[in-house]
């Protein structure tokens, strides 16, 4: 991932150093590092359209991205009723959230963001601890992105992923989302990796 430092601000204009080395446009999410930064509002303008349409349709459940206070989870348990409601943990600001709200009593379920969470930690060492956190806080916790990426590229799932397919599930994780790339190009061939590594371990364990 690519680096820069904010070097100035002018308006809704952010000058970096140096600069991306691919261009930046709309869909492109970016990581802002920084203990000063405060976002106003959770839900853009298109987020507000698509939850009036959601209402309007009955529609309940929702994947929230970077959540970080209970004014995020509000922004979608207020306006409708009984929601059901994914929290991306993607930041070291929402593991400290998830410590000490009792999301519990709500129909809220933990997702961790793998991708963005290791970019958003300070220090990496600290990612297996942020993982462990996410599932003991939620034995329901669904673990997502930089995970089967090498079927991507390749016909045969690599050690790496393997490896790491079978930590997760040590630590506790049974739910997994996979990422775009992935599901794209590699689906069924995630598919079978799962079915193989079922009927070999949980056929060993049982």
């Amino acid at each position: 991932n690519d680096r820069s430092v904010i070097k100035a601000i002018n308006g809704n204009k952010i000058y970096v150093d140096p600069p991306p080395r691919f261009a930046l446009g709309a869909g492109q999410s970016i990581n802002i590092h920084g203990q000063n930064l405060v976002v106003k509002g959770y839900l853009t303008d298109e987020d507000q359209d698509y939850l009036e349409a959601a209402k309007r349709l009955g529609i309940k459940r929702f994947m929230l991205s970077f959540v970080e206070e209970i004014s995020d989870l509000e922004a979608i348990t207020n306006p409708i009723d009984n929601p059901e409601i994914l929290l991306k943990i993607e930041s070291p600001k929402g593991l400290e959230f998830i410590s000490h709200y009792p999301f519990k009593d709500i129909n809220t379920h933990l997702m961790a963001a793998r991708d963005d969470l290791w970019i958003n930690l300070a220090d990496k060492f600290h990612m297996l601890a942020s993982l462990e956190q996410i599932i003991t806080t939620d034995p329901q916790a669904v673990l997502a992105s930089r995970f089967l990426t090498s079927l991507e590229e390749s016909e045969e799932v690599s050690m790496q992923d393997l490896c790491d397919f079978r930590l997760m599930h040590l630590m506790g994780y049974h739910k997994f989302m996979l990422s775009d790339g992935v599901s794209r190009s590699a689906f069924i061939k995630a598919s079978k990796v799962w079915k193989n590594y079922l009927s070999t371990f949980c056929r060993e364990e049982s």
